[in-house]
């Protein structure tokens, strides 16, 4: 069907070019315009520069001009400059590339063009300080061309335009400390399109950039095709009129086509001219001189990056050697990972630390050295990237949030809980303490983000209709069911008991004190506890009821604030295993910022020992 290139339906190129397919549909299309678009998604530069030509509309060149630029194939870019007629952009990409004799040559069209500040400009790029003073002459800007000829040195020129002009000298005097302004020459004008990385073309693009003979189902495509035959010794109408003689007859035998029936010339038969008692030496007939006396270079060993991809299924192993792509795969597989712009700063700090550059001799480039964590046993083809983060080092931060949020810096804290929080994934630990250690610290995080997030959800709130305060002893009351540590558990209780009193709701205020008590305070915070007991009586009760049940187990939805009690549907996060209310499937998690809510994964695999 591809080398037919038939294909009924628009729908099904549609179909194709929706899902990533553009090279497959482009086998299929005909209309300029449409290849054009199929090219560019495809990256087929050469064959949307051949449909470029034939639309040749200044939108099509300028959208090819990107594409271009971006591959670093700077020779269609003059094409397209070319096209449009953007001689100043032209003129930069000669510059750019130390193409100096075309740059040159754009002065001088410039110059026949009559365009000052082309002229200007080249002369500029060029160095050429006399061209620069010509052109300020022919806009009339004799002050600025006289001032650029005294400046350079260029004394008769500097006398010739004040003759001319008439224009008073004794007022223009060159900078003292003028620097001259010329462009460092190029090493090596780039000609060659810039290097790109090794990607093997698939058989679209090939069929692609085939004549449409070749791809017919009755001809053999097995032999690369150059386009030059009819140029070369064999005779294509011959080779036509040999076909048909032979149609309706019978093959020639493999001892006919071996046994030329006359002897021609076609191969030719040179004579070596050697004398005539000339006789081979005896011990060349059995010596291999096949690679004697040559430089048989070593074959290149095998990139680290790659053993590193080969022995690990780990995201952080990933990440590491710098395969960013399968990295963001793994932790869509693991944790329901769509988001990936929060890990940017991340994987691009733990890619960077993967290697070690030493220097080497001037002007040849680092030596690179890819340290591994199991050097002992590591090898050729075992090696594993080094750990960039620990257990340990995620503790540390952790205690460093924990000071954020005794000192009441809630939105330090919870900045500083979800950089802990995103680096979990990518963890590399060999035993289950640190599996379960590390499942220990995510808890940790979810509940402080939850909790500190909704503190600061409160403070933001209003207080200044009944709604609002009873909205905002809600969000109290729902703080102290997040677990912290006792001595933040402390200040959630001690807040939501203060609330509580103040809306006249004691039976809230009285349960919040004496969970205070259990944990216990320092005196001053147990001697409060107990004054707001006292003043509550022996039987309390709630004078502006609130939702909230103390009795009814319940979770907090991680993006609403509202609690979602036993038994009521819901959906989980598979990274934070936050709750939220059903409505939010599908949905971005609100602590972590990552993962799809309700997204079925296979867990997060910090561990070979989880995967094996």
């Amino acid at each position: 069907m591809v080398r037919s290139s038939r294909l009924v339906g628009q729908s099904i190129i549609a179909y194709l070019r929706k899902n990533g397919y553009a090279e497959v549909a482009l086998q299929f299309v005909k209309d300029d315009k449409t290849r054009f678009n199929l090219a560019v998604e495809s990256g087929s530069i050469e064959i949307g520069l051949e449909s470029a030509k034939k639309i040749d509309e200044p939108a099509c060149w300028h959208k090819l001009t990107q594409i271009a630029l971006r591959q670093g194939k700077h020779s269609i870019v003059e094409i397209c400059y070319q096209r449009t007629k953007q001689f100043n952009k032209l003129s930069f990409l000669y510059f750019v590339t130390g193409n100096l004799d075309k740059l040159s040559k754009m002065l001088r069209i410039s110059e026949v063009k009559k365009d000052v500040g082309g002229t200007y400009q080249n002369a500029l790029l060029l160095g050429d300080v006399s061209e620069r003073i010509k052109a300020l002459r022919a806009a009339g800007q004799h002050s600025l061309a006289y001032l650029t000829a005294v400046t350079h040195g260029l004394d008769e020129q500097a006398e010739e335009i004040a003759q001319v002009s008439g224009i008073d000298t004794a007022a223009i005097k060159p900078h003292p400390e003028a620097k001259l302004l010329k462009p460092p020459p190029p090493l090596q004008p780039l000609k060659e399109n810039w290097p790109l990385l090794h990607v093997s073309k698939g058989i679209f693009h090939d069929m692609a950039l085939k004549p449409k003979s070749l791809l017919d189902n009755n001809v053999e495509t097995t032999l690369e095709y150059d386009g030059d035959l009819a140029k070369g010794g064999w005779d294509l109408d011959e080779m036509k009129d040999l076909d048909n003689e032979n149609e309706g007859g019978d093959a020639p035998s493999d001892e006919e086509v071996s046994t030329p029936a006359e002897p021609g010339t076609g191969w030719g038969d040179e004579d070596l001219n050697l004398p005539s008692d000339f006789v081979l030496d005896p011990s060349m007939l059995k010596a291999d001189i096949s690679s004697e006396g040559m430089y048989i270079p070593p074959s290149p060993g095998i990139n680290q990056t790659e053993v590193w991809l080969n022995n690990s299924q780990l995201s952080g192993d990933h990440i590491m050697a710098g395969s960013f792509l399968t990295a963001a795969r793994l932790l869509n597989e693991q944790i329901g990972c769509v988001n990936i712009a929060p890990y940017k700063e991340i994987f691009e700090r733990y890619q960077s630390s993967s290697l070690i550059a030493i220097p080497g001799l001037p002007c040849s480039p680092p030596i690179r050295a890819y340290p591994h964590r199991n050097w002992k046993e590591a090898g050729v083809r075992g090696g594993l990237p080094t750990r960039l983060g620990s257990v340990d080092d995620l503790m540390a931060k952790l205690h460093v949030a924990y000071k954020l949020t005794t000192a009441g810096k809630f939105s330090d804290a919870v900045h500083k809980f979800r950089s802990v929080l995103l680096q979990i994934p990518l963890l590399c630990v060999d035993s289950k303490k640190e599996i379960q250690t590390s499942e220990e610290i995510l808890g940790i995080c979810r509940e402080y983000i939850l909790g500190l997030s909704l503190e600061l959800h409160r403070q933001a709130i209003a207080k200044d209709s009944l709604d609002q305060q009873l909205r905002n002893c809600e969000l109290a009351a729902y703080f102290t069911h997040c677990e912290l540590l006792p001595v933040h558990q402390m200040l959630t209780l001690r807040t939501a008991a203060t609330i509580s009193f103040k809306l006249k709701n004691l039976k809230m205020a009285s349960s919040f004190a004496r969970r205070l008590l259990e944990l216990g305070p320092k005196p001053d915070m147990a001697m409060n506890a107990k004054k707001i007991i006292q003043a509550s009586g022996n039987d309390p009760k709630d004078e502006n009821p609130v939702n909230y049940d103390e009795r009814n187990p319940f979770k907090i939805c991680a993006a609403t604030f509202q609690p979602i009690y036993r038994g009521k549907p819901n959906v989980v996060c598979p990274f934070t295993q936050a709750f939220y209310v059903p409505e939010k499937a599908g949905s971005i998690d609100t602590l972590a910022g990552i993962s799809e809510v309700g997204k079925k994964c296979v867990g997060m695999k910090i561990s070979p020992l989880q995967i094996r």
